[in-house]
């Protein structure tokens, strides 16, 4: 039988309590994680132009700069031609850069001399946009569930940066790709199909 209001005593009212907050809590994380999943599932075409890839590097290295130095990360780019140019949308593609980036500075904790370089090379297969970082590596055992949404090794991840980065790049007709070893870095490969 339900107690009256008068009849609760402290004990009672401190149980309530716990139990909403955690309702409370649950109700804040299913509502992440539905915003989440949106995010990996409602995709918007991209909205595909020339960006030259020197701009692009460019313009992520700016905006990541302030935090690779607060980091202790030398955050740089490289190119051998100037000319060199994706057909994309840009502000996808900054995304994944930005995403790829900010992973990094996780591997690169405690990492000395560490850094992240940004390079293009145009191949047979088609454009390819590589990040690259000389930080802890990523364990052969989780190679496969990277890109599994949702999975994350780290407290306080999503799990969504690298499926959201890899289906931005199916949208693309593209793929991202990973090559890693444990203790040797990392470098995740965007790949662009041919015009």
């Amino acid at each position: 039988q339900a107690k009256k209001p008068q009849d609760l005593s402290e004990e009672d009212l401190a149980d309530m309590n716990e139990a909403l907050k955690t309702i409370i809590r649950r109700s804040k994380g299913m509502l992440s994680f539905v915003e989440e999943y949106r995010k990996l599932s409602q995709l918007p075409a991209p909205e595909k132009k020339v960006v030259s890839v020197k701009n692009l590097f460019e313009e992520v290295v700016h905006l990541m700069q302030k935090e690779a130095e607060s980091r202790s990360v030398k955050l740089h780019y490289r190119i051998q031609q100037n000319r060199l140019a994706v057909k994309a949308d840009k502000k996808m593609i900054e995304q994944v850069l930005i995403n790829l980036i900010k992973n990094a500075f996780m591997a690169l904790e405690n990492q000395a001399e560490a850094f992240i370089e940004l390079s293009a090379e145009l191949k047979e297969e088609g454009m390819m946009l590589f990040v690259r970082d000389n930080g802890e590596g990523i364990d052969p055992d989780l190679m496969s569930q990277i890109f599994v949404p949702f999975f994350t090794t780290r407290k306080s991840g999503t799990g969504i940066g690298l499926s959201l980065s890899k289906n931005i790049m199916k949208t693309h007709q593209g793929d991202l790709k990973v090559q890693s070893s444990s203790g040797a870095g990392t470098i995740f490969s965007l790949c662009f199909p041919p015009d």
